[in-house]
């Protein structure tokens, strides 16, 4: 008995078996140096406004706002719809 993947041989023509299609990676990457670079922005502003040392939580906090403001605007849409 055949099985894709398995063993046995496929003895009625081609197989017509869908090929599997990776996401593309750059994306997530452009994403991720993007939320990278907000971070160390955020990061440098809160220096500047003299915060020192704890100025690095300020880049975490503006992020954590912006995706739970994200989550409640998706969440509301699909609510709405």
């Amino acid at each position: 008995m055949f099985h894709p993947g398995g063993f046995g041989d496929y003895n009625y023509g081609k197989p017509n078996l869908p090929m599997r299609e990776d996401p593309s990676i750059v994306r997530a990457l452009l994403l991720f140096v993007g939320i990278l670079f907000i971070w160390v922005a955020c990061f440098l502003i809160g220096l500047s406004l003299g915060f020192g040392w704890y100025a690095w939580p300020l880049g975490t906090f503006v992020l954590g706002f912006f995706f739970c403001i994200k989550i409640l605007y998706s969440g509301t849409k699909d609510r709405n719809s």
